[in-house]
Parts: structure tokens; sequence; C-alpha cells
């Protein structure tokens, strides 16, 4: 892959054409808010200057421009996703273990002998299983 690169001749006067709009950026500001601002003023008077006004003081748009392309797409996006499959999975776990909660609450009785008994039983189960299978 060639890489292009300017030579030091290129580079010095493109910083110095930065630097002279830099400066002619300030001094035009110098002369147009500090030295004569009724020139502000009647430029605010004309339609042209009143929408320009308008539109730097409405943050050039940048509000209206994020309402406009990623607030409004996401909040449609979210109103069309909101009964998506992958909750439903979600809520199917939660009803699941709820459901299961809900039947072994009902085995809590406080009797510790039946538990032991439950106990008992499972270990003979699980020996038989081991033992014939």
């Amino acid at each position: 892959m060639a890489t292009m690169s300017a030579g030091m001749g290129t580079e010095l006067i493109l910083q110095l054409v930065a630097a002279a709009v830099s400066l002619t950026g300030v001094l035009v500001a110098y002369f147009v808010f500090l030295r004569e601002p009724r020139l502000v003023g009647n430029l605010v008077r004309t339609s042209w200057g009143a929408v320009l006004h308008r539109f730097w003081f409405a943050g050039w748009g940048f509000d209206w421009l994020y309402g406009t392309f990623i607030v409004r797409p996401f909040v449609w996006l979210a109103h069309v996703n909101k009964g998506d499959v992958i909750d439903l999975v979600y809520q199917g776990i939660a009803w699941v273990s709820q459901s299961l909660h809900h039947l072994l609450s009902l085995t809590q009785t406080g009797k510790v002998r039946w538990y032991a008994m439950g106990i008992a039983a499972g270990a003979v189960v699980a020996i038989a299983i081991v033992v014939f299978l």
C-alpha cells in the first residue's frame, strides 16, 4: 500500500493558510461586533439576517437534527419492539420459576419427620437407580 506524504513546503503553506483564515475571522469579528455594532443590528433586521440569527441561536439546528434522526427513530423502534420474542423468553423463565416456587412452598409444612422421610425416600430411589440401571 503506497502512502502519500506532503513535503515540508506544502505543510508550511497549509499551516500559514490556516493561521491567515483564523486571524481574518478574528479581525472581521472585531470590526463587526466591536467597532461597528450597529452593522449587526442592521443585518438582523433583514430577512436573511433574521433567519441566520435564529439559526445560530437555535444551536445551528443540532437539537432538531438530533431529535429527528436519533431520538424519534429510537422511540419508534422501542415502541415497535416492546413485545419482542427475547422478552417473552425471559418472561417465560420468570413464570416457570414462580410456578415452581409456589409448588415447592406447598411442601413446607414445618414437620421435620416428614422432611427426614422425604430425604430417606429420595436416597432409596437414587440408590435403586444406581444399582439396577
